[in-house]
């Protein structure tokens, strides 16, 4: 009787060992995961070109459907004041092309040369109520840098040769409802 209980002892230990790790068997390790795909490499530069020309597009094409309902221009340029504090007067022109009076427009007009090179970027606000078919005028003093060459080609420049755009931004109406461009 003796064999016969070292026998299931000895199946019991060795049973153990094998399904519960008793002891110190280690198991196995596992395989490391598989390798993800390997995807071609994409033009970062490429991708972000090509979205920058989507979103002026899209800008464009808002500030279209804007110029529809009205625009700006410089009606008149002159050099005013003596040398060291001259200053150019600029009349600008807001024309409301709608069929909707407006309270508000405000945009920026950017002044270029004939190359396209642009000379000057100005902020300008028509806060008078504007009616359907009707213009508005404004006068504004901008100070001049000598040594900018921007500002000199924009004082020597015929207002005929300059081209003239009109960057709408904002339009509100009498009844509180407006147009924004971005």
């Amino acid at each position: 009787m003796r064999k016969t209980g070292s026998i299931s002892l000895l199946v019991g230990l060795l049973s153990c060992s094998s399904f519960a790790g008793c002891g110190g068997s280690k198991s196995e390790p596992l395989p490391p995961p598989a390798a993800a795909p390997v995807q071609p490499e994409i033009d970062r530069v490429t991708l972000l070109r090509e979205a920058q020309a989507r979103l002026k597009a899209e800008r464009e094409k808002k500030r279209e459907g804007l110029r529809a309902v009205g625009t700006a221009t410089v009606t008149e340029k002159k050099l005013v004041g003596k040398k060291p504090d001259q200053k150019l007067e600029l009349e600008f022109k807001f024309t409301n092309k709608g069929d909707k009076a407006l309270t508000q427009a405000e945009g920026a007009i950017v002044i270029s040369d004939a190359s396209g090179t642009s000379l000057r970027s100005l902020k300008v606000p028509f806060n008078e109520e504007i009616a359907a078919g009707k213009s508005a005028t404004k006068r504004g003093k901008f100070p001049i840098d000598p040594g900018k060459e921007a500002d000199v080609a924009l004082v020597k420049t015929k207002l005929g040769e300059l081209k003239v755009e009109w960057n709408p931004q904002l339009y509100r109406f009498p009844d509180g409802t407006q147009l924004v461009a971005e």
